[in-house]
């Protein structure tokens, strides 16, 4: 059985990873520490895909504090466990309930006959269309109404220092509730919430939307439906496991053979940025250059605004403008030109049994060891021209060509 740690490569497992979430106290955001080293590449990788499926917004005032604290508590820890763990440790943190308003949620509150206070139908209503059935599952308001009913008194503490979870039992509606076919017995207290996190992540509905979304992600804009119906089968059989279903995903024809009759699958902003470090052995010591390039791309790191995510969908990030600025990283990064990044491209180049010297050479190793050998006999024999001035190099030219051409863009 293969392991989950991956080598340097740059095909279907992109090398991934994504800038740290290390609480800074001095600027309250998270501080760019990059882990492009890490050897648990798709623990990475699902880092970036969880976030993204139970997404907040960094720059949103008090999430500037929590954020750090959501990924490194509530994400990273699940990645490869239950998804009703990982739901759980989302809908109890500050972040999520902030982000999604439901610390303000809670049973009516009047003064004078007039409403001050009551509740807030952002969380159940996303927790179904978004975290887990999905839009088109059949629920009506009335179970947005009553799952956002189940989590009122789940708030914060303080949401002027970071902030902890507090239930306050006073604040919940404890009538009796339906949501989506579950029945909640009146009388409950936080435990309502419990139970809808636990119905809704074992629910068919989810399990296969859930299968669908990574496939979407690893495999296909369009992934194949025997591909997911194996995925949601497993799912299933193992009450959520996301490490069983991985490797159901990974050991699939699907994922490992190139696509027929369909285009290749464009890697996102953050996948493309971090399987080029990775391709050149990249060292970063300060990643807020990297960060920059991020932006460049369209896909800021943890300051996508609506709880959507971003897309899943590699076409959805083929534009001209993000093409400009993929390029420019590439050849930037391949000449030395990123502050706070060095690239040994000799070394790394001799490691990877080309000779520095040599532009032939150089196309040849990339494209062998890095691309799975999809560089055209056209792209290759062009590279082998290059200039043979000394800045940048000539290994730095045809590297920053490689890393910006079509091969190096998709899965």
């Amino acid at each position: 059985r293969r392991p989950f740690t991956l080598p340097r490569c740059t095909c279907r497992i992109s090398p991934l990873s994504r800038i740290s979430a290390i609480s800074s106290t001095r600027r309250g955001q998270p501080s760019s520490v990059a882990r492009t080293h890490s050897k648990n590449q798709l623990q990475e990788a699902l880092v970036d895909f969880w976030f993204n499926h139970l997404n907040v917004y960094l720059p949103d005032g008090f999430l500037r504090l929590s954020t750090a604290g959501y990924e490194r508590d509530a994400i990273r820890p699940f990645v490869l466990g239950k998804f009703r763990d990982l739901l759980n440790a989302t809908a109890n943190h500050p972040a999520m309930m902030f982000y999604l308003d439901n610390y303000l949620s809670q049973i009516s509150v009047f003064s004078g006959g007039v409403l001050i206070r009551g509740i807030n139908e952002n969380y159940g209503r996303e927790l179904l269309e978004l975290h887990t059935v999905g839009v088109d599952a059949g629920y009506t308001q009335a179970d947005v109404y009553d799952a956002a009913s189940c989590f009122t008194g789940w708030g914060i503490d303080n949401v002027n220092t970071g902030g902890s979870f507090q239930y306050r039992t006073a604040n919940h509606i404890t009538t009796a509730k339906s949501v989506f076919g579950l029945n909640v017995a009146a009388s409950g207290q936080k435990a309502d919430g419990d139970q809808v996190i636990n119905y809704l992540a074992a629910h068919p509905i989810t399990a296969r939307r859930i299968c669908y979304k990574l496939a979407q992600r690893f495999v296909a804009d369009d992934p194949p439906s025997a591909l997911i119906d194996r995925c949601t089968a497993m799912y299933q059989q193992t009450g959520g496991d996301i490490k069983m279903v991985m490797e159901t995903l990974i050991s699939g024809s699907e994922f490992w053979d190139d696509p027929i009759g369909r285009p290749g699958k464009i890697k996102t902003p953050v996948e493309y940025v971090f399987s080029a470090l990775r391709a050149v052995d990249a060292q970063v010591a300060n990643a807020d250059t990297i960060r920059t390039h991020f932006n460049n791309m369209g896909m800021p790191i943890y300051e996508c605004i609506p709880p959507t995510g971003y897309s899943n969908r590699g076409a959805d990030w083929l534009n001209p403008t993000s093409q400009l600025m993929r390029i420019n990283f590439a050849l930037d990064l391949a000449a030395g030109r990123i502050n706070g990044t060095t690239v040994d491209l000799p070394t790394t180049i001799r490691a990877l049994g080309g000779v520095p010297e040599d532009p032939r050479s150089v196309a040849v190793v990339f494209d062998s060891e890095i691309m799975g050998k999809r560089l055209s006999p056209e792209a290759l024999n062009t590279m082998s021209r290059v200039a043979t001035g000394t800045n940048p190099t000539p290994a730095a030219k045809v590297a920053g060509l490689c890393l910006a051409s079509g091969p190096m863009q998709v899965k």
